[in-house]
């Protein structure tokens, strides 16, 4: 059986989306799979020309003449994706559209999206009453996304549900040669982005443990992207509680390094906000922590919850709470006999639900059923 990944950007790259898809891509060759991830990047960023992009994947597509059992299209618009599904027609193979975020729901602070926000609700109406009807099936990453799909797939459609993906080789791996100068440390990996990861609340937070807890916690923090008012709202916060000399920005860390850090860190917090976007999607990175046996402080927002029990397997906190944050983390500092359970149990979780070839295997063998039934 034939795989092709179609990819709406550079590959491989930093960011979620590259890992998820190099999760697919490493853990379907290990079961056997012919697959290969074929990459889209966008011609442009000029935004005058950003609705020219899906007429560019079309001629791509056709100078490409790929052919396979599978198209499984990660990314892209409504347009491009309904002529993936035209090109199927006269290539052969079946078309399944990876969703692991609620459509048009992306909180993005640069210039095209904050363009394109203004054609989102045009764009979901085609995507979803229209495109989704001729697609042969979908991989989601959560159940609410798998009611989404089921809710505009037609009739015949298959969907499966994937969750996070973890490379635990990769996570087991040998440490490299890094000394980190500052322990204890929280590490956030993410941009800086408060509408999603409630950034801000997570730097209040870290204040409450200064001022209150009197712990000498640091944090490191691997980029310094993000809208104008959130950064400025941290940076008052770090500048009003003195706390400078405890925030690092790592400059450009490879993904090795970014494990070592994760690898010593303290604990992890995940402040996901109740937005449309976190009910529907999966933080990769809840995975990454929890493989490591790190204590994971998460608000009960979406998939996770489906996964974890409050001080069994992680610690769960209410939304826009620095000071239930501050808490957890000074917990995790006074008891790390108690600390180190909760992370064990969650690593536990890991290897049963979120293995990158067990979840592989279960890809390919639904693929198999569909391209045979």
């Amino acid at each position: 059986m034939k795989i092709r990944i179609i990819f709406d950007n550079k590959y491989p790259t930093l960011g979620a989306a590259s890992r998820r898809i190099q999760n697919y891509e490493l853990g379907l060759k290990k079961v056997g799979a012919d697959i290969e991830v074929i990459s889209f990047p966008p011609p442009t960023n000029n935004i005058l020309l950003v609705f020219l992009i899906p007429f560019y994947t079309v001629r791509r597509l056709i100078n490409l003449n790929l052919k396979a059992d599978i198209f499984f299209i990660y990314g892209f618009g409504w347009f491009s994706k309904l002529a993936f599904i035209i090109y199927s027609q006269f290539s052969g193979g079946k078309v399944f559209f990876e969703l692991n975020e609620k459509p048009y729901t992306l909180h993005g602070s640069g210039r095209r999206e904050i363009i394109l926000k203004y054609t989102n609700s045009m764009s979901l109406f085609l995507l979803t009453n229209f495109v989704y009807r001729f697609a042969d099936g979908f991989i989601t990453i959560s159940d609410p996304l798998s009611e989404f799909a089921a809710k505009y797939a037609g009739k015949k459609a298959f969907i499966k549900k994937i969750p996070i993906l973890i490379d635990t080789d990769y996570y087991s791996s040998e440490k490299i040669n890094l000394e980190i100068l500052h322990r204890p440390y929280l590490l956030h990996t993410a941009m800086l982005n408060d509408h999603k990861d409630g950034i801000i609340n997570v730097f209040e937070a870290f204040a409450i443990i200064h001022k209150t807890y009197k712990i000498q916690l640091h944090f490191y923090l691997t980029n310094r992207i993000g809208l104008p008012q959130d950064i400025k709202a941290i940076d008052r916060i770090v500048e009003e509680n003195g706390l400078s000399q405890f925030v690092h920005y790592l400059k450009k860390p490879d993904d090795d390094m970014v494990l070592q850090y994760q690898r010593e860190c303290l604990c992890t917090v995940l402040n996901k906000n109740n937005t449309e976007q976190n009910r529907f999607n999966f933080a990769t990175k809840l995975g990454e922590y929890l493989v490591l046996a790190k204590p994971v402080i998460s608000t009960k927002i979406g998939e996770v919850q489906n996964y974890l029990a409050d001080r069994e397997s992680c610690f769960f906190v209410n939304t826009n709470s620095p000071e239930e944050i501050a808490e957890k983390i000074a917990f995790t500092f006074n008891n790390p006999e108690e600390a180190a359970r909760i992370g064990l149990n969650g690593k536990s979780v890991a290897l049963k639900y979120f293995d990158q070839k067990t979840n592989a295997s279960t890809l390919y063998d639904f693929f198999t059923q569909v391209i045979s039934g």
